[in-house]
């Protein structure tokens, strides 16, 4: 971290929150559970997929479509 951030006590608490973000995050991306969860959730999406490659197609277009829109907003 930069000695400019630590310095200003203002940003102190929302440095210690993101953190403490970031270390939750990895605890659970480290997570047994979470992976077997993650690893479930991934078979069964490739078992759509498998199933309905058209419908599939259709999601992934919408949802870029909608990415899209929304980043072109923010800009």
């Amino acid at each position: 971290m930069s000695s400019e951030i630590k310095k200003n006590k203002h940003m102190n608490p929302i440095i210690e929150t993101l953190e403490n973000l970031v270390h939750k995050a990895q605890e659970t991306w480290e997570d047994e559970a979470f992976q077997r969860r993650l690893h479930e959730v991934k078979a069964r999406v490739a078992e759509m997929v498998r199933k309905n490659p058209a419908g599939s197609i259709g999601v992934a277009l919408a949802a870029g479509f909608l990415i899209g829109k929304l980043t072109k907003r923010s800009r």
